[in-house]
């Protein structure tokens, strides 16, 4: 054997769908809420990208029809994202798959007898 296994390894596009899909939930959409909370979780908003050109970016690539996002509008939302932000897709695409997922709650990730404040 000339090579050693390490498993499969993710591309960007399954790295990032599994962050949308953790913020989506159940119905594997975007709603407006569920991106809001995607971008600020993920540490997107700045200078020159915030909340009223996040709404911008979610109008655009949201069909008209529709007030959810997919994966491919989610696609279309982070090359418009990197846009305004002025930067490179792929910085807005390592923010992303960099990200924890959505935290429902205050005790999100914390053991219970640890010490870490959790009964």
């Amino acid at each position: 054997v000339d090579f050693i296994y390490e498993g499969v390894t993710k591309s960007h596009k399954e790295k990032w769908e599994d962050t949308f899909l953790a913020f989506a939930g159940r119905d594997d959409l975007l709603s407006r809420d569920e991106y809001r909370l995607l971008l600020e979780t993920c540490g997107l908003y700045g200078d020159s990208f915030g909340p009223d050109e996040a709404e911008a970016v979610f109008a655009k690539v949201c069909k008209p029809s529709e007030e959810e996002l997919g994966p491919k509008g989610f696609s279309k939302a982070i090359a418009r994202i990197a846009k305004c932000k002025g930067v490179k897709k792929a910085v807005v695409l390592k923010a992303i798959t960099e990200c924890a997922g959505p935290q429902r709650h205050a005790d999100y990730g914390l053991v219970p007898g640890s010490g870490d404040g959790v009964a």
